[in-house]
């Protein structure tokens, strides 16, 4: 996944306001008719699972991150105020995930 720097600087606020409280956060493209969305387990009717992390239907991508990688995910993504040289590209493996 990539976004612009601003977006990634809201990461950090979006998982602790909604994603550790059950709740879904949507990324919508200003250029075209594209969404990302983070859930997590406790969002219900999603289109993805424990054994499906990512699920797409047309231009939307739901993104799972599970209980046990979303204090890894949020610590990372608040890296961004550690004056990272930019472009930077954080990865995932385990997640088969990557955000730059």
């Amino acid at each position: 996944l990539a976004c612009n720097l601003d977006t990634a600087r809201s990461l950090p606020l979006c998982v602790q306001g909604r994603l550790r409280h059950g709740y879904h956060f949507t990324l919508k493209s200003i250029l075209r008719e594209t969404a990302v969305t983070f859930v997590v387990s406790r969002v219900a009717g999603t289109l993805v699972s424990p054994d499906r992390i990512f699920a797409a239907q047309g231009d939307w991508l739901q993104v799972l991150i599970k209980d046990t990688f979303i204090d890894e995910f949020f610590r990372d993504i608040s890296a961004l105020d550690n004056n990272l040289q930019l472009p930077h590209t954080f990865h995932w493996p385990h997640q088969h995930l990557s955000l730059t």
